[in-house]
């Protein structure tokens, strides 16, 4: 059962950097980039950071998607939890820095829900096609 836990989760976190490390790069990096350039600080590239966020948000699966069977029950909560994560994060920013604006703040909360539940309902079909083929 633990690598069945162990196993999923590792999928969650692959489909999850999969998915938002492209539109990191692709689509925010140009206002993150402004952002920062208007409050005079440089973006830094800082893998070890990064990878420990990445394992705090795959975190979240096994502690409170994984035992939801009810699959509209598990995308609900997998949007909830993307929304309550990329939101407060991004409020946070919005509180405190006075260049990061509403308009980032929402599309990062917004884009917290449709990642976590896109990621949940790939892991539910990358798993239900491994279960149907028997491995």
């Amino acid at each position: 059962m633990y690598m069945r836990i162990f196993i999923e989760t590792f999928v969650f976190a692959i489909v999850l950097l999969s998915i938002d490390v492209p539109w990191i790069m692709t689509v925010m990096k140009s206002s993150y980039e402004t952002l920062f350039k208007t409050l005079k600080l440089k973006l830094r590239d800082n893998k070890p950071g990064a990878m420990i966020a990445y394992l705090v948000l795959a975190s979240a699966y096994p502690l409170l998607l994984y035992d939801i069977k009810d699959k509209e029950t598990r995308l609900k909560k997998a949007a909830m939890l993307g929304f309550l994560i990329y939101g407060t994060y991004a409020f946070t920013l919005y509180a405190i820095l006075p260049a990061y604006s509403l308009k980032l703040a929402l599309t990062e909360t917004v884009w917290g829900a449709f990642l976590f539940t896109t990621t949940t309902w790939l892991v539910d079909l990358i798993n239900k096609t491994i279960s149907s083929s028997g491995v």
